[in-house]
């Protein structure tokens, strides 16, 4: 198994998916602290599924799972 990381900060989400992609990224992990801020933009863990960065990477087919450190 292999783990990689990624800096979203100053990207386009589709910048964001282009990186992912051209790595193989199988599935996000999300391990930040507070990913519900709604300073994060795009990439804000949305209250529902169909929102922030579960709806980005789902319609890029990308599981997204969240598990604070």
């Amino acid at each position: 198994m292999r783990f990689s990381t990624i800096g979203d900060g100053g990207r386009s989400p589709q910048d964001v998916l282009a990186r992912l992609r051209s790595t193989g990224i199988q599935t996000i992990v999300d391990v930040r602290l507070r990913p519900d801020r709604a300073s994060l933009g795009a990439y804000v863990k949305a209250k529902t599924a169909d929102q922030g960065l579960q709806r980005l990477l789902a319609d890029a087919n990308i599981p997204y799972r969240s598990a604070v450190e």
